[in-house]
């Protein structure tokens, strides 16, 4: 109860000051550990605590409080500078940062925000919250699950279910570049597999007949009564046999992911005629058109510990990445303790991570590995499908995680 008192008067007294330039929060000034003669690590955390997006870095900062306050004894400083939701906002953050001599940066959580300082010249390499692989490489990495971790995991499952002809439909714009290029990389390392049918589609248009019917089998109606028996054969075989595919897979979401279904459930190649594979956006579709889509997505056991505990402390849900926040720090608090450096690169050598969100390594080129669990939608629950690979070589590292407990949640 007092470490919940003492994070909310913190809150009250970094309230006064978001929006101000130089650094609005620190700790570990008194730490017994630093006043030994041992000096605390710096964490610079770039958020957008003003602007269109403050919302988001507001629930970003306090996971990130959550995490320093659950090891107040660690030394470490934390100091948080505002990007003010924009890309010039950033790149005055970055510097303002900079000027701290941190340790290690975390954000900025936008990839406008990231794109806009590299532009301008990265000195001290950043660990970001973008789901933008585009904009990662050797100086800026990424905590966020990213599409082509996605597209592994759902190629993986295909694969080890024989799926090996699929049919893609996406957007001809950045993220269907980075999901077609990761899909060619996954389907490259399935032997037997071909991506059979592929149609793209203009990333601005509402239509998307043309782009179904270029996978779709030929539309036969089943109420006509003058079927020809050609007609009554044909529509007597799989569905996966009339479209010659095995699975459909789709890059899209939102109200245009919804048209889609839409559409192949009137072509016969709906999730209730044939596999259908999207990315974990569809978990927010709430049409009957999307139940039975299979999804790739983090484990979510823990995370239900972790936001009932934000919860009591902030009298709120977190919104779904703050837990990356979290894990972010709680990476940094283990090497800490564990007497290591915390730069990025010293974080790219280890084996792995274990947080909220499960485990998770820093590759070099700055995307990340995750073991991601292949899961079915049901409504407004998800059926598990298949568990989290484990796919570390060694040992897995034993991290820092303060909820990694049995829980209920809508997975089934």
């Amino acid at each position: 109860m007092f470490k919940k008192l003492f994070m909310l008067f913190t809150l009250c007294l970094l309230a006064g000051c978001a929006t101000e330039r130089r650094p609005i929060f620190w700790k570990g000034e008194t730490s017994p550990v630093e006043s030994s003669g041992r000096k605390a690590p710096t964490v610079a955390v770039l958020l957008p605590l003003s602007g269109e997006s403050s919302g988001v870095g507001e629930h970003l900062k306090n996971a990130a409080m959550m995490a320093s306050f659950e090891h107040q004894r660690t030394p470490l400083k934390v100091l948080f500078f505002d990007t003010e939701s924009t890309g010039n906002g950033a790149v005055q953050a970055y510097h303002w940062a900079l000027a701290q001599k941190p340790d290690i940066v975390l954000g900025p959580v936008f990839s406008k925000e990231v794109d806009a300082i590299k532009k301008n010249g990265i000195s001290r390499p950043l660990l970001s919250f973008t789901s933008d692989t585009s904009v990662v490489d050797s100086k800026v990495s990424t905590m966020a699950v990213t599409i082509p971790e996605q597209v592994r995991q759902i190629v993986r499952h295909a694969c080890s279910a024989g799926q090996y002809r699929l049919a893609v439909l996406g957007p001809e714009s950045k993220t269907g570049e980075i999901a077609m290029n990761a899909l060619a990389n996954a389907v490259a390392a399935c032997p037997g597999m071909t991506l059979t049918k592929v149609s793209l589609y203009a990333s601005n248009t509402m239509n998307f007949t043309d782009a179904v019917q270029k996978v779709a089998p030929r539309m036969i109606s089943a109420k006509k009564k003058d079927l020809s028996e050609a007609d009554r054969a044909e529509l007597a075989k799989p569905a996966s046999v009339r479209a010659g595919v095995d699975a459909v897979i789709l890059f899209e979401e939102g109200i245009k992911l919804r048209q889609l279904l839409s559409l192949l459930a009137f072509y016969d190649m709906g999730p209730k005629d044939i596999p259908v594979y999207a990315l974990t956006v569809v978990k927010q579709v709430n049409d009957n058109n999307a139940n039975f889509v299979y999804f790739a997505d983090l484990d979510e056991t823990n995370y239900y510990n972790f936001s009932r505990q934000y919860k009591d402390t902030f009298g709120k849900a977190p919104i779904r990445i703050a837990s990356q926040m979290y894990d972010a720090m709680g990476f940094v608090l283990t090497e800490i303790e564990a007497g290591r450096p915390i730069e990025l690169d010293d974080l790219k050598t280890r084996d792995s991570y274990w947080g909220v969100d499960g485990l998770v390594r820093l590759n070099d080129d700055g995307t990340n590995r995750r073991a991601l669990q292949l899961k079915q939608k049901r409504g407004e629950r998800f059926t598990l499908i298949e568990p989290a690979e484990s796919f570390f070589d060694r040992p897995v590292s034993s991290g820092w995680n303060a909820f990694n407990q049995p829980t209920t949640s809508p997975v089934d």
